[in-house]
């Protein structure tokens, strides 16, 4: 079954297998999550549906945080993401914002996950926020030395960038053990994100990593400069089906 996919993947995806032999990541179908021994797993939310719920693709990286919590037993699953800038937010019936994170936190409590194991965040709206809330929220004041953090592969370059620089910035010595999990996305809006993913990357990596190399200068271009988080808020015009795929 695996070369089947595999070989589906080359033809189809080839962003996404260059991002999977690059960083080294752990292949969801070949891993046995008995190996992975954690106290700490980061899932990264990616989207909802329109009735609050998670998409497949979150849903994925859900369950792989589930079997590795299964075998984890005082393991933390901390849910990072409030939303996206892309759209406007899920209200629930009381006209409140339904939250990424939240939307995963009643799905791992659907799937028997206690709510005292599930921690979650609701400040971020991209992957840079992603990972800047991550450390300030959870691994600088909870001294956290090693974690697990799950996502999807074609989103996984990306991660691992950003995740890196924040434990760079941060001159900290945390492991981080990225684990992917299956895009499950139609192919028309994977191909689609593939190729945004590449450019934020090169983006990033050109205008962050290369240039800004102190938490003051990161906490000056992200409050000020950063369309999600500064005061102007200047909305970036996607293509209907990119959004559909936030």
């Amino acid at each position: 079954m695996f070369n089947i996919i595999f070989l589906k993947v080359i033809k189809n995806y080839s962003i996404t297998i260059y991002i999977m032999l690059k960083f080294n990541t752990i292949n969801v179908q070949q891993h046995n999550y008995n190996n992975v021994k954690t106290n700490n797993i980061f899932v990264l939310a990616g989207g909802q549906l329109s009735n609050g719920n998670v998409n497949q693709w979150v849903k994925e990286r859900l369950d792989v945080a589930i079997k590795i919590k299964n075998n984890n037993d005082n393991a933390i699953i901390y849910c990072i993401g409030g939303g996206t800038y892309h759209k406007p937010p899920i209200l629930n019936n009381y006209n409140y914002v339904i939250h990424e994170s939240k939307s995963c936190s009643n799905y791992l409590i659907d799937n028997n996950i206690s709510n005292n194991k599930i921690k979650r965040e609701w400040s971020s709206y991209d992957t840079i926020g992603n990972g800047f809330f991550s450390f300030i929220n959870f691994i600088i004041p909870l001294k956290i030395k090693e974690l697990v953090l799950v996502t999807s592969e074609f989103h996984i370059g990306r991660t691992k960038e950003i995740f890196d620089y924040f434990k760079n910035l941060f001159k900290l010595t945390v492991k981080i053990n990225y684990i992917v999990s299956e895009n499950y996305m139609d192919s028309e809006f994977l191909t689609l994100r593939c190729e945004r993913e590449k450019k934020s990357l090169e983006s990033f990596k050109e205008n962050i990593v290369k240039k800004i190399k102190t938490v003051e200068s990161f906490f000056e271009w992200f409050y000020t400069e950063h369309n999600a988080y500064n005061n102007i808020m200047t909305r970036e015009v996607l293509e209907k089906k990119v959004i559909n795929s936030y």
